[in-house]
């Protein structure tokens, strides 16, 4: 079925993404706005709207652009292996720009139930579903156990993050060996 209406400008996307960035670095994520970030990058706020159904999808987006190819620009990545995909995840946790929204978003959650619901529906849902789906491929055993270590899988990499633990191609390595690893034990 071919788009409605005229076709999104990817420059627009860039710039309002890099204004994001700019303003997470300089205000922190509770001072940056989506007024503010849609000035800076010379758009209507339903110009950042139309794009990121929030603030929270937009910062990571932002910051994460597609690291586990949920949400990157022209739709999914293809991402052929567990390793792949949780060296990708790691390498855009590890920047000190994403390694701060983790922390400001875990923190908005915390505050506020809706803002939690938001952030588990637009970023962690759809990662969480694809390491799952990884984790199947991979073979073993049913789905209920390839969810457990999805869970296990984001819950190391973000503990990393949260702490400033380093999370360097070693010991996203070691953590994919690992799990795949005990997919083979069972």
């Amino acid at each position: 079925m071919p788009q409605r209406g005229r076709p999104r400008n990817e420059r627009t996307r860039a710039d309002i993404l890099a204004a994001a960035g700019e303003l997470l670095r300089e205000q922190g994520y509770d001072a940056a706005t989506i007024s503010a970030i849609a000035e800076r990058a010379g758009v209507g706020r339903q110009t950042v709207y139309r794009r990121w159904p929030s603030k929270a999808a937009l910062f990571a987006d932002a910051v994460l652009g597609g690291a586990t190819g949920v949400d990157g620009p022209g739709g999914p990545a293809k991402i052929g292996s567990l390793a792949e995909w949780i060296g990708r995840f790691g390498g855009a946790l590890a920047t000190p720009d994403s390694a701060a929204l983790v922390r400001a978003l875990t923190a908005a959650a915390a505050a506020d139930a809706d803002e939690s619901e938001k952030l588990y529906t637009q970023l962690t849902k759809p990662a969480h579903a694809q390491l799952a789906d990884l984790l199947e491929a991979a073979g073993g055993s049913e789905r209920a156990d390839a969810e457990l270590l999805a869970d296990a899988l984001l819950g190391a990499l973000l503990f990393r993050a949260l702490t400033r633990a380093s999370i360097d191609d070693a010991y996203t390595a070691r953590l994919a060996r690992l799990t795949l690893a005990s997919r083979r034990e069972e």
